[in-house]
């Protein structure tokens, strides 16, 4: 915008500088060609000695012609200044307009030295907080450190079940490690450490199990038990849920039953392996009840004989029944007999049976277990009765 007004102004100066008029440059021409023809007659004239042009008509003619152009030039200059006005009055307005547009530039005035001795106060304030809460936690986990169950036990309470007790994340990890080495700590003689490449993991020399907090009351253990072929991977089998709120434990029987047709029926773990685990994990189970927790009747515990009703999904196919028949019958300690229609009873040394209940119509069975006055998990029940698994065996 500012180009194109100099570009006028020069325009507007050269037409009134010095109050000169500028002659167009035909009119010039015109005057020079004129002068020129004037010169060439004068010539012819002389040629034939005609008399001499008068110089000073020649230069009237010349002014007059000069005067004709500065005429036309002055009746030609009035329309042009206008015009120009009239763009420059334009370019002023929109000058205007666009500095009107632009924003006036804001003032701050610089803080005061109270102002930014007032922020570094408040910057303090807030390092001193945090280097508080940092310290309180980590007072909070050296006391976790230094504390039995029952301390444990309450700070699990008031952390994760009636929430009183605001701890870090890393607090919370702290708890929930120690307090499951209190309920595992039995498998301290069987080399229990945490894994070092997984996370909430505990590893012994016979198996690894996982824990994990579930909806802040429940810790759930998994099971892992390394495999007796590499073709597949490991896979964790859900074990146990321990409730500290209530202090209750419940037993996955469908685990026992996975474990047990892992062994004897796909054979991707040992007998052995299965009658390690049966012995350690009930050493844990034995500390649990010793620390006020009550654990639901299972097909895991061997602290009492064996008594109990199980229910499988699926009836007992004759070709089991026949191979059990045959076997017992071939024992002289064993015996098979048919107590009714679809019911039958194995009876085995030291008291012990185990009663067969075909339920047909629903596309189940009963079993009902007794190791009469031996203590046993169902583990090692069928460890001594191999030529029983096929009654537990998971479809």
């Amino acid at each position: 915008m500012s180009e194109e007004k100099n570009r006028f102004n020069k325009i507007y100066d050269s037409l009134v500088e010095e109050d000169r008029v500028t002659i167009p440059v035909d009119v010039l021409q015109a005057a020079e060609e004129r002068e020129a023809d004037f010169e060439q007659k004068n010539a012819e004239a002389d040629a034939l000695e005609t008399p001499e042009l008068d110089e000073a008509n020649v230069t009237e003619t010349l002014s007059e012609e000069v005067i004709e152009a500065e005429e036309v030039n002055e009746i030609e200059e009035p329309e042009e200044l206008a015009e120009i006005n009239e763009d420059l009055e334009l370019i002023e307005e929109e000058e205007t307009t666009e500095l009107e547009e632009i924003p006036k530039e804001q003032t701050y005035s610089l803080p005061t030295y109270q102002d930014l001795r007032q922020t570094t106060y408040g910057d303090l304030l807030s390092l001193i907080d945090e280097a508080e809460r940092e310290l309180a936690d980590l007072k909070f986990r050296k006391q976790l450190m230094e504390s039995d169950f029952n301390e444990l036990m309450s700070f699990f309470n008031q952390v994760f079940i009636i929430k009183t007790l605001p701890i870090s994340a890393i607090a919370e990890d702290a708890l929930l490690e120690y307090f499951t080495y209190e309920l595992l700590k039995p498998l301290e003689k069987h080399d229990l450490r945490l894994s070092d490449h997984q996370y909430s993991v505990w590893e012994t020399k016979h198996f690894e199990l996982s824990y994990q907090l579930i909806d802040n009351e429940m810790i759930s253990f998994e099971l892992i038990l390394p495999r007796s072929d590499d073709r597949l991977l490991n896979q964790y089998i859900p074990l146990m849920d321990v409730f500290p709120g209530n202090q209750k434990v419940i037993i996955s029987d469908e685990a026992v039953l996975e474990i047990l047709t892992g062994c004897f029926s796909h054979h991707i773990f040992t007998s052995g392996q299965i009658s390690f685990f049966s012995f350690e994990i009930n050493t844990v189970l034995a500390n649990m009840k010793q620390l006020g927790f009550e654990i639901e009747d299972n097909l895991l515990d061997n602290s009492k004989p064996l008594n109990l009703d199980y229910q499988l999904p699926h009836t007992i196919s004759e070709e089991v029944l026949d191979d059990i028949f045959i076997t017992a019958m071939n024992n002289e300690r064993h015996d098979f007999q048919k107590l009714a229609e679809d019911e039958y009873l194995v009876a085995l040394e030291n008291e012990q049976t185990v009663t067969i209940k075909q339920q047909v119509e629903e596309d189940a069975a009963t079993l009902k277990i007794n190791s009469g006055y031996t203590n046993k998990s169902l583990i090692e029940f069928f460890g001594t009765y191999q030529y029983l698994v096929d009654l537990a065996m998971t479809q």
